[in-house]
């Protein structure tokens, strides 16, 4: 019985316990293994017993392992089940937040400041969606760019020009400022 990419007899090996395995010949299953804990497919058809006489054969075999579709399935089915496992769900990441929150020492360690104590109330609000969201209001402001007028050549025209740019500056400031108020009702 040839086994895929370098044509060698497969070992005769128990069926894996593994789903994601069982459509896969015992080196392939033994490759996929191994490239989910290492991911480097050179080393992994190494150690599933493929036969390569360099380590350019060995990462073109690992390749042409991992373009096999069956191969692929099962690589990321195991990488899948493997951050399920490893990846904390919403309802523990809240656990935690709130035991923070509480003050309540993690593992035996110390209790949290209260800098992480406020900062996992925090999350645990932005987590929950009790933070308000953020508004904005639009105020027409004067503009702080000035116009810079003809070349001034000496300093008698610039004190001049300063002092009226510094006036019309004063003058604007010293408005009321709008706001923007919209009502539904208004067009």
């Amino acid at each position: 019985m040839n086994d895929d990419a370098t044509g060698q007899d497969a070992q005769l090996a128990p069926t894996p316990a593994d789903p994601a395995l069982a459509d896969l010949l015992p080196r392939q299953a033994s490759f996929v293994s191994s490239f989910v804990d290492c991911g480097c497919a050179a080393q992994s058809a190494r150690k599933a017993g493929y036969t390569c006489s360099s380590a350019a054969d060995a990462a073109n075999v690992g390749y042409r392992l991992l373009k096999d579709p069956k191969v692929a399935a099962a690589v990321r089915a195991l990488r899948d089940a493997a951050w399920s496992e490893k990846v904390a769900s919403r309802a523990e990441r809240m656990a935690l937040l709130s035991s923070i929150a509480r003050g309540e020492p993690l593992n035996g360690g110390p209790p949290p400041t209260y800098a992480e104590m406020t900062a996992a109330a925090k999350l645990l609000a932005a987590m929950n969606g009790d933070l308000a969201p953020k508004t904005g209001i639009n105020i027409n402001l004067p503009s702080p760019i000035v116009y810079m007028p003809h070349p001034i050549k000496d300093a008698a025209e610039w004190s001049r020009w300063a002092k009226e740019e510094m006036a019309r500056c004063d003058a604007a400031a010293a408005k009321p400022v709008a706001a923007e108020v919209r009502s539904e009702a208004e067009p």
